[in-house]
């Protein structure tokens, strides 16, 4: 937003100003939804101006310049599944962006349980809860990372690792966020 001179471009140009002041428009997002969002789900993007967007980047500098919908008032768009929590940013054809007002936080899964406990080294432990699905890594005390045999929204089978201590058990997500369980005993 300004005032616009236009220049000839020379070592001695000629300025032409207008006395009107130019003004940008630019997109707003006023409202995220759903907050919290599931990495790989659609997020509904409101505001004005929208039609104007040509990427969105969320945190962790993930770029998006595919959408589902754009419209004047509303863009979705899928979360790409290492987004991370902040503000979306909206970029435009011009490369000027804007923060959106709310800030985006990603879905954390949750641990009901962690069983057996008392585990044992070398064999197998289940852990149920939500979100399950998003897990990367199951780290146990002193950084021992367990491998994954099987998983789903709501059950990771994990297989302990032969020198895992007592502690509670790390669960990763490529949002980087970590959720924890109980302390879990071992039983060499």
């Amino acid at each position: 937003t300004g005032k616009v001179v236009i220049s000839n471009g020379m070592a001695d140009p000629i300025l032409i100003e207008f006395d009107s002041t130019f003004n940008v428009v630019t997109a707003q997002a006023t409202k995220l939804s759903p907050i919290p969002v599931k990495a790989g789900a659609t997020l509904t993007i409101e505001g004005t101006d929208l039609d104007l967007v040509k990427a969105v980047i969320f945190g962790g500098e993930h770029r998006v310049d595919a959408f589902i919908s754009q419209t004047a008032t509303k863009i979705e768009v899928q979360v790409p599944a290492d987004a991370q929590d902040g503000n979306v940013i909206l970029e435009m054809a011009s490369l000027v962006t804007t923060p959106s007002s709310e800030l985006l936080e990603m879905v954390v899964p949750t641990i009901s349980s962690a069983t057996p406990n008392p585990a044992k080294n070398g064999k197998t432990m289940s852990i149920k809860g939500t979100n399950l699905d998003l897990v990367t890594n199951v780290v146990f005390a002193t950084d021992k990372t367990g491998t994954i045999a099987s998983q789903s929204a709501t059950e990771i089978t994990v297989d302990v690792p032969l020198d895992a201590v007592n502690g509670v058990v790390n669960l990763r997500t490529r949002a980087n966020k970590t959720v924890s369980s109980n302390e879990v005993t071992f039983v060499r």
